[in-house]
């Protein structure tokens, strides 16, 4: 073997082939491997082509120094739904979500151990995205609809973020959007007769009201405050003027 021969092989001892085969990108980029993306539309409205895109480095959306770290391709240690098959994130899913993520508030971004997960098919039908304690599923339809990745993301961490009130919190909640004790069986809720429900769903639970609550908020703002004033000011007291979507902010 030649001097140079030797010198190559005591590198492939030193560095494996996996480590040459993604490129160092600087700092604040992240390296893209090549794929196929498939067509979709922005938050901004934008639509964005499907392609055959060359590996490359590409600057770290906001949020992407955290996030990148809580996608899994394993299953949940919980997870109820036995049936449901955990699925490998691809590029394209895996670039999709990180630009949904950089356009949601910081309340969201600043979540800790968070964990998003990646499973085929959902067991209720049409339904895009799953979330229990601090995990959350996105299945095959949540980069499938219409409706925008960013949207189907935010409502899966507004569950999160449920969860993280107090219980003083929960009950101004319920007093703004019509929840009330129900007046026969203790412990139990119900809603004002004259409560308008933004979404069907918004009847299985306070938690899902919420929600839907703070999805409206960021993308269907003026519908929330039409349908549901005192829950729309709520909402506005306690997460402040940064909520709301970052369109065009790429870190």
């Amino acid at each position: 073997m030649s001097e140079r021969g030797v010198y190559f092989f005591f590198l492939l001892l030193l560095f494996p082939l996996q480590s040459f085969a993604k490129p160092i990108c600087p700092i604040g980029e992240h390296w893209v491997a090549s794929h196929v993306r498939r067509t979709y539309v922005r938050d901004d409205g934008n639509r964005v082509r499907a392609a055959q895109v060359k590996g490359h480095c590409r600057k770290n959306p906001r949020g992407y120094e955290k996030w990148h770290q809580n996608l899994s391709n394993n299953r949940p240690k919980i997870w109820g739904y036995k049936q449901e098959e955990s699925k490998k994130w691809s590029v394209d899913e895996i670039e999709r979500l990180h630009e949904a993520l950089s356009v949601l508030p910081d309340v969201f971004l600043n979540l800790a151990n968070v964990k998003i997960y990646r499973m085929h098919k959902s067991q209720f039908p049409g339904n895009p995205a799953t979330s229990n304690n601090k995990d959350i599923t996105l299945y095959d339809l949540a980069f499938q609809r219409k409706q925008s990745l960013a949207q189907i993301v935010a409502h899966e961490l507004s569950h999160v973020l449920y969860r993280k009130l107090s219980e003083k919190e929960k009950s101004s909640f319920r007093q703004a959007s019509g929840w009330i004790e129900h007046p026969e069986f203790k412990g139990a809720l119900t809603t004002e007769k004259n409560k308008k429900f933004i979404q069907p769903d918004s009847r299985l639970s306070v938690d899902e009201d919420f929600s839907n609550h703070l999805e409206h908020f960021l993308f269907k703002n003026k519908s929330l405050k039409e349908t549901s004033p005192k829950a729309y000011l709520w909402i506005w007291d306690k997460y402040g003027l940064g909520f709301k979507i970052k369109l065009g902010v790429k870190k």
